[in-house]
């Protein structure tokens, strides 16, 4: 049997849909075992995908524990292309959930549900990833959620093969034909005073909004390599994405691999532009202080000429007057000698 203990808080207030969407998850576990049994509902695919991570009593506690009084409805919190302190730090200081959060005691290594300790750090890693799928699908019942990234224009990782493009965008967006949030909000919290500017990245993409007031980031980025490309191909083809541009809404509209959309091709040829100009004003500006150089450089040799010219003229004139001297002193010599001592009358 389960332990289905839950992290509940009281102090959070419940409205009738949430009760009844309560009512709907919290029940037996034995029809949840059924539900996530059967590889014939609508819901097939991402069944697929849960199965693939977890096993049917892991599956079971998490949608427990997503279906408690812990969960807040439209306050959580995906991210990519980041470090995951930051995004949990992003999101704890503005009252929201990430995944850590939203598990409770099933992500707390300290407490007896957690699984963390009792396995290898691959099947952990297994567990989390499938833990993400089920966040996904359990935000997709409400009505948006807040994506956490780098800025524009690399705002996604260009393979399209992380854990979030692969996994949890599709589901979001309801790419198999479950529910899906009515918008996603993106914010780049890597920015200094836009870390609380938020605009629509779906189902309409507003990057141009945000262009416009903190403009773009040009400096380069070095992606990580993404692991677990074969796996990844796997659950795509067992959810129905193509492998390169999906079909799924979100990742046709954002991912580097997608065709562009034209609504972004003026952004990105005014980046360009900028770039180039950026560039040219950064060789005029070499060139300047190259030119004021060699003015400087030209002018300390002239006065080092002039200062050794003069030095020339001082030694050659120091040279005529000692010659004109020793000059004068012979003649004085000469003079002394050719005089005669006068002679004295003797009466």
């Amino acid at each position: 049997m389960i332990n289905l203990r839950l992290n509940v808080k009281k102090d959070i207030p419940l409205t009738s849909e949430r009760i009844e969407h309560f009512q709907k998850l919290m029940e037996t576990e034995g029809d949840l075992t059924k539900w996530l049994s059967d590889e014939s509902s609508a819901q097939a695919s991402v069944v697929k995908v849960f199965r693939y991570y977890l096993t049917i009593e892991e599956a079971t506690q998490i949608i427990q524990q997503f279906g408690s009084e812990n969960w807040r409805d439209n306050r959580q919190v995906l991210w990519s292309g980041m470090l995951r302190e930051d995004a949990q730090k992003w999101a704890d200081e503005h009252k929201m959930q990430t995944l850590t959060t939203a598990m409770g005691p099933l992500m707390m290594p300290e407490h007896p549900l957690c699984l963390k300790l009792k396995k290898h750090a691959h099947a952990w890693s297994q567990y989390v990833h499938g833990a993400s799928a089920i966040f996904a699908w359990h935000i997709a019942r409400g009505e948006s959620v807040t994506l956490l990234t780098p800025p524009p224009p690399s705002r996604f990782h260009p393979s399209g093969f992380t854990y979030y493009q692969v996994i949890e965008e599709p589901i979001v967006t309801g790419a198999f034909g479950q529910d899906s949030v009515c918008h996603i909000d993106v914010v780049h919290p890597m920015i200094k005073k836009a870390e609380d500017f938020s605009y629509q990245l779906w189902p309409e993409d507003n990057e141009s909004t945000w262009v416009q007031q903190f403009g773009l980031q040009l400096r380069s980025r070095n992606w990580r390599v993404t692991g677990q490309r074969e796996e990844k191909l796997r659950l795509k083809n067992m959810m129905g994405l193509q492998d390169g541009p999906s079909n799924c809404p979100i990742i046709s509209k954002l991912s580097h691999i997608r065709k562009e959309n034209p609504k972004t091709k003026p952004v990105k040829k005014k980046a360009k532009v900028e770039k180039k100009a950026k560039a040219k004003k950064k060789v005029k500006v070499k060139d300047n202080v190259k030119a004021k150089e060699n003015v400087k450089t030209e002018k300390e040799v002239k006065v080092k000429n002039n200062v050794k010219a003069k030095e020339k003229v001082k030694v050659k004139q120091n040279v005529k007057v000692k010659v004109k001297v020793k000059a004068e002193k012979k003649v004085k010599v000469k003079e002394a000698k050719g005089k005669k001592p006068a002679k004295v009358d003797k009466k």
